[in-house]
């Protein structure tokens, strides 16, 4: 195997459906990502903040987020028609997992809170506040 085909083989990882079939998913690119940011961020705030209890039919968006999520993973398009309802977790946990999400969380919310910060330092002390 060359050293090529380990990089590419250390960003697909085969999982298991319900039915017993293997799909294989694959690590987002930062082309895939360019092509799907808003669900790119919006699943990544999903696992950031978490469902917050809700069960998933109570927000029917969410599904839907985490069927395109799980469809635009495969490494072949053709397995969509594999995935069922209840394969999507196992998935969402696969796509979140690969791509290092964990880490990329973390990062992301560093830096946003960094620039909180900075803003707010920057901004004048409320005038109702402050002494006359």
């Amino acid at each position: 195997m060359t050293d090529r085909e380990r990089f590419l083989a250390a960003l697909t990882r085969p999982v298991t459906l319900q039915s017993g079939a293997t799909v294989t998913i694959r690590a987002w690119g930062l082309d895939h990502i360019e092509q799907h940011t808003s669900d790119f961020f919006a699943f990544l705030r999903l696992f950031v903040q978490g469902v917050r209890g809700a069960a998933i039919e109570e927000q029917p968006a969410l599904l839907g987020l985490l069927g395109r999520v799980a469809r635009s993973s495969l490494a072949d398009p053709a397995d969509a028609d594999l995935l069922t309802v209840a394969d999507i977790p196992t998935v969402a946990q696969a796509v979140y997992d690969l791509n290092g999400l964990d880490n990329v969380a973390g990062k992301l919310i560093g830096l946003l809170t960094r620039a909180q910060q900075a803003v707010s330092d920057a901004l004048p002390a409320n005038p109702s506040t402050s002494p006359s």
